[in-house]
């Protein structure tokens, strides 16, 4: 019972590697920009993060977190990194 969290982690990333769909703007800007923003100490944060009291919930974009992060320890945080494997799939 005590490695559920590592087995609902793992699936997460496996998810997030395997999906190449289409996201929502919105999508975006309430999760990843938000865990690229935590990470890397820039971006778009909507007003709903801006507020003297934020009004969403940090839990679901921190989920991202660990990932931007092995992104930026490893040096492959470049944009093409970033968004462009899922392009590449697409268009072959």
């Amino acid at each position: 019972m005590h490695h559920l969290p590592l087995v609902a982690l793992a699936i997460r990333i496996g998810i997030a590697l395997a999906t190449c769909t289409f996201f929502q703007p919105d999508e975006y800007y309430q999760s990843l920009e938000v865990a690229h923003h935590l990470v890397f100490g820039y971006g778009q944060l909507t007003w709903e993060w801006l507020a003297p009291n934020p009004i969403r919930s940090i839990i679901y974009p921190a989920l991202n977190v660990p990932i931007y992060w092995l992104l930026k320890v490893f040096h492959l945080d470049e944009t093409a990194a970033l968004v462009g494997t899922c392009r590449e799939r697409a268009t072959s």
